[in-house]
């Protein structure tokens, strides 16, 4: 893909298919012009956009990144995985390249943006993917979570397991 073809489209993902898109992707990356959405996805938008905006237009609410997808997206790892995983609320049809969790008792979730969803994922499932301290989550999803309301996440958490509640709890009131 050209430089100029990138440039010249909006509010699209892009998915890099050759070595030479990974660099042109990272660079326009790096210069504000595409938003990494994910591992193997960008996002280009005319307007400034945020990666959890960016990642609101590809995923519905109440899904959201799991496993070591979701610690990617938070920082909290370095590895990038072979495959996409996505928490989803029902079983569904999805790319080739992207495996799915099904999180169907989860209920609050269908309130929660995608970004909201994937700092539960990794609260529930750290240590195994995160590549960081406890204390250095908990600064990663604080960051994520910037603009979020408080008394509404805790209150779609009901569902969710007591740990994944009393670590949400801490990175809130920290």
């Amino acid at each position: 893909m050209e430089r100029s073809e990138v440039l010249s489209l909006e509010h699209v993902f892009f998915i890099p298919e050759s070595p030479e898109d990974n660099v042109l992707f990272a660079q326009l990356e790096e210069e504000g012009e595409l938003i990494y959405v994910s591992p193997h996805l960008y996002y280009r938008d005319a307007s400034p956009a945020s990666q959890n905006e960016a990642l609101s237009a590809l995923l519905p609410p109440g899904w959201g990144y799991t496993g070591l997808s979701a610690a990617n997206l938070l920082g909290a790892s370095t590895e990038v995985p072979t495959v996409t995983e996505v928490a989803v609320p029902r079983t569904c049809s999805l790319p080739e390249n992207v495996s799915s969790q099904v999180k169907a008792n989860r209920y609050g979730r269908n309130l929660l943006s995608p970004i909201e969803v994937s700092v539960l994922e990794v609260l529930e499932s750290y240590p195994r993917f995160a590549e960081c301290s406890m204390p250095e989550l908990i600064t990663k999803c604080r960051q994520a979570l910037r603009s979020s309301e408080s008394a509404r996440l805790i209150s779609c958490t009901v569902n969710e397991p007591k740990v994944v509640r009393d670590r949400l709890i801490t990175v809130l009131s920290s």
